[in-house]
């Protein structure tokens, strides 16, 4: 699917295939949703900065930062001590949890994030082409969808640290599913 990607230049890729300058974010926006929004970017960074590592606020707040943002999941990734990889927590029952790590490099999409500390909106997962058109080693690595029976569809992934900066990266904050199955919107891509 053409346009399944957009590199948050203030641009959109349309089916038709033209490059369309979008509003800035709120400019045609439902006020209440953008106020919704706001208030849910202040709880999670609130959040952010009241705990003590990335591994607690992804297993512990989780959820709230997902009901916040208005994704169905999430995965919040840290630079590991290497410099070369990123890491996340998951949940593996009720008090167990297991380690994702990934290269710094573009064979998946929070390791591409990482790699170039630029955001990206993905519509569709699934869209090898689209995926491609980014890098062409990029991929979405679909087992974590077999191993959970979830399905991924789309995803807004931002670098936590100054755009643009892979040497001042933080981490990376992966928003999985909007829960009412629409691709993340304008002001989100904005301000997330």
């Amino acid at each position: 699917m053409s346009g399944s990607i957009d590199t948050l230049h203030r641009q959109d890729h349309h089916n038709d295939g033209q490059h369309r300058e979008q509003p800035r974010a709120g400019a045609g926006a439902d006020a209440a949703t953008e106020v919704a929004f706001f208030r849910g970017l202040q709880t999670v960074t609130a959040r952010i900065h009241a705990c003590e590592n990335l591994d607690a606020l992804m297993l512990e707040a989780g959820s709230e930062i997902c009901n916040a943002l208005g994704a169905v999941r999430m995965t919040l990734y840290g630079v590991d001590s290497d410099g070369a990889h990123i890491v996340s927590r998951v949940k593996t029952g009720l008090d167990g949890s297991r380690a994702i790590r990934l290269p710094i490099d573009s064979h998946s999409i929070a390791g591409h994030v990482a790699r170039t500390a630029e955001p990206l909106q993905i519509n569709d997962a699934y869209d090898a082409a689209a995926l491609a058109g980014i890098s062409p080693d990029l991929k979405f690595r679909a087992e974590f969808d077999r191993h959970t029976g979830f399905r991924t569809r789309q995803m807004l992934v931002v670098p936590i640290g100054p755009l643009g900066e892979p040497a001042r990266l933080v981490g990376v904050l992966q928003l999985i599913n909007r829960h009412d199955g629409q691709p993340f919107g304008e002001i989100g891509r904005a301000h997330v």
